[in-house]
């Protein structure tokens, strides 16, 4: 004999949880959490340098140098970005070595950066930025600005690193 769902006895409710004040607080702070070890712990990891500066940087332990130069100071064409050659690595770091450690970058124009990724998989980037040495006179020499990690540094002469940068970005693979 069939049953009608009218005849059918009522359907059990569904069991009710009780939501107790020490579960919501336990769910807000988790919440949270993770939140906060991304931006203190996670992040600031994944972002450490390889090297503070140009000096501590073995162009034999290197395994890739990604350059790119935008904006040149006298409208020329932008330099890569290309993976350079093997070869020409102590040429590339030579020309942003020596740089003295300044404070504070002023307000510079982008040059580019130098990407690094050595042998043994540590990474690390070379911000460039370029101003003149006497910003109110536009002939005067436009020198280059670094920010590697924290530290901030006053490098050499801009033209000269277009000009190194241009000579070895076509033995270099280029890079989108």
């Amino acid at each position: 004999m069939v049953r009608s769902v009218l005849e059918s006895e009522s359907l059990p409710l569904p069991k009710r949880y009780k939501v107790s004040a020490k579960w919501l607080i336990g769910l807000s702070a988790l919440t949270l959490l993770v939140p906060v070890l991304m931006i203190f712990v996670i992040f600031p990891w994944l972002a450490e340098q390889a090297f503070q500066s140009v000096e501590e940087i073995d162009p034999a332990e290197v395994e890739v140098l990604r350059v790119q130069l935008l904006n040149h100071p006298q409208d020329q064409p932008d330099v890569g970005p290309v993976n350079m050659n093997p070869d020409d690595f102590p040429k590339l770091f030579k020309a942003i070595a020596g740089a003295e450690k300044v404070s504070d970058i002023p307000a510079a124009t982008w040059l580019g950066e130098y990407r690094v990724r050595f042998k043994d998989g540590r990474r690390g980037t070379i911000r460039l930025y370029w101003q003149r040495q006497n910003p109110s006179n536009s002939s005067s020499v436009p020198v280059i600005w670094m920010k590697i990690g924290s530290g901030k540094y006053r490098g050499g002469e801009v033209l000269e690193l277009f000009k190194i940068a241009g000579e070895c970005a076509p033995r270099g693979t280029p890079q989108r």
